[in-house]
């Protein structure tokens, strides 16, 4: 579903190993060139340094197995590199549950920075024998240009990667097919910081909660210009379940995620926390309840469009605690007649749903209390399609009422910065649009008002076109 771009990747690849060759890296700091499509071995001896070799070399602060280190004169460091030419590292030693990276996932214990030649030839490949990694309490992990695949966890939460107490900074990567029977079937976050950025997490399973992404951490969690899809859940949150901490979601899509639990729901998103979605898309998501979102938490929309979510009640949203809206769209939704199919809150009538205008729905059900918000109103979006930008977007058809009809200064303002989910500048037109995506080159209907002698002028126009109809029907008779 998301389109990332590789180009800053092999700038970066190329950058790494130039720096490494000519000495010019930074103080205490190594950087290791894993040898292409290297099989997991944890001894050395074949001459080849393997993926799992090149981890133990930075957790131990020296060169093991066949890895051999281009290092300052400082040695090993906070500022260590792992270099993955393009190929598959699949973790083939069986053993998990142990921590010590010797066999099962790969256990990093000490600060690095893994950087690959791109996701689309770059995968880091669990195997199915345990999880892909696991990253250790008070270090920081940077990860770019891979795809992390095939993890599968029993008795522990985090199919792809698992994380404590850390940071964990993800960048133009796949997160992918990943599994657990407990919670985060792609990430499982206990208390660490996250960053997701030009990323795509998709086809992950967790029987717990939190199919895609699961955190439970009084830390920040970003996600910008990502693509969270397809990934499910036997328990709530389909494609994320957020408790605790900051969630910010900018510039991304949600869709085409399930939560298969009866009495809760989250199909797209399960939120129980301080969260923000601005120019995002959450759509095409199920669930029993909050198809696209169920929130009990602190939830913020700006620019976010939320649209062809299905639930048994609130095929959009379903509100337990307090959310603030301006220039949102919620349409489309699937739900059945207990509560409303774009929206549901708890405490009917909407007591719960702030609306700070220039909000539409499509079957008006959410509530609306500004002049400025539409109720009721078909927003005429087009299928989620890749309509420019890193992710898809519904865009705006011709005549759509959301065109002209958003909050300049909520547009113009931070956190929107005058752009739409794609990068295009807002607004297009004489005022921004509602939702995540702006219209270029389209417009919307409007019913012109007449008075004076513009009514005059046309009822006497309908009146001769009527007097030439009946003439026309007796020279016809005639």
């Amino acid at each position: 579903m998301g389109k990332v771009y590789e180009a800053s990747l092999v700038v970066l690849l190329f950058l790494s190993i130039f720096l490494g060759v000519s000495g010019s890296v930074p103080a205490g700091a190594a950087t290791i060139n894993v040898t292409a499509d290297a099989p997991d071995d944890n001894t050395g001896g074949d001459g080849q340094c393997s993926l799992r070799e090149a981890i133990t070399s930075i957790n131990n602060g020296s060169d093991f197995g066949d890895c051999t280190a281009i290092i300052t004169p400082d040695g090993y460091g906070t500022n260590d590199n792992i270099v993955l030419p393009a190929g598959t590292y699949t973790n083939s030693i069986s053993g998990a549950g142990e921590i010590n990276n010797t066999t099962g996932d790969l256990n990093i214990s000490r600060s690095v920075t893994i950087t690959g030649a791109g996701r689309l030839s770059t995968f880091i490949d669990g195997g199915g024998i345990d999880r892909v990694l696991r990253v250790d309490v008070n270090i920081t992990v940077n990860i770019s240009g891979v795809t992390i695949r095939n993890g599968r966890i029993t008795g522990s939460p985090g199919g792809g990667i698992a994380l404590s107490n850390g940071t964990i900074n993800i960048t133009d990567s796949t997160v992918s097919g990943n599994y657990s029977d407990g919670h985060g079937g792609a990430i499982y976050n206990n208390d660490g910081t996250v960053t997701v950025t030009r990323s795509v997490i998709t086809n992950n399973r967790a029987d717990g909660n939190g199919g895609g992404i699961y955190t439970g951490a009084n830390r920040d969690f970003f996600i910008t210009d990502s693509t969270i899809s397809d990934n499910s859940s036997g328990g709530n949150g389909g494609g994320a379940y957020f408790y605790l901490g900051n969630v910010v979601i900018t510039g991304s899509t949600i869709s085409g995620n399930s939560s298969e639990d009866q009495i809760g729901g989250g199909g797209g998103i399960y939120n129980d926390t301080d969260l923000t979605t601005v120019n995002t898309t959450i759509s095409g998501n199920s669930a029993s309840y909050g198809g696209g979102v169920w929130n009990q938490g602190s939830w913020t929309s700006i620019n976010t469009t939320i649209s062809d979510n299905t639930a048994t009640s609130g095929g959009g949203l379903y509100n337990f605690m307090g959310i603030t809206m301006q220039n949102t769209i919620v349409a489309a939704s699937s739900g059945g007649g207990q509560s409303g199919g774009d929206c549901a809150d708890s405490g009917q009538p909407y007591i719960f749903l702030t609306d700070n205008g220039n909000n539409l729905d499509s079957d008006g059900t959410c509530g609306w209390s500004q002049a400025s918000s539409i109720s009721g109103a078909n927003p005429l979006l087009g299928p989620l399609a890749d309509n420019g930008g890193l992710t898809f977007t519904h865009a705006l058809l011709q005549g759509s009422p959301a065109i002209d009809n958003g909050n300049n200064s909520a547009c113009s303002s931070s956190p929107v910065n005058g752009v739409d989910q794609r990068g295009i500048t807002r607004p297009q037109g004489p005022d921004c649009d509602i939702g995540a995506f702006e219209a270029t080159g389209v417009t919307a209907i409007t019913v012109p008002t007449l008075n004076g002698w513009g009514a005059i002028l046309l009822i006497a126009f309908l009146a001769v076109a009527a007097l030439l109809c009946e003439r026309t029907r007796q020279t016809e008779r005639v």
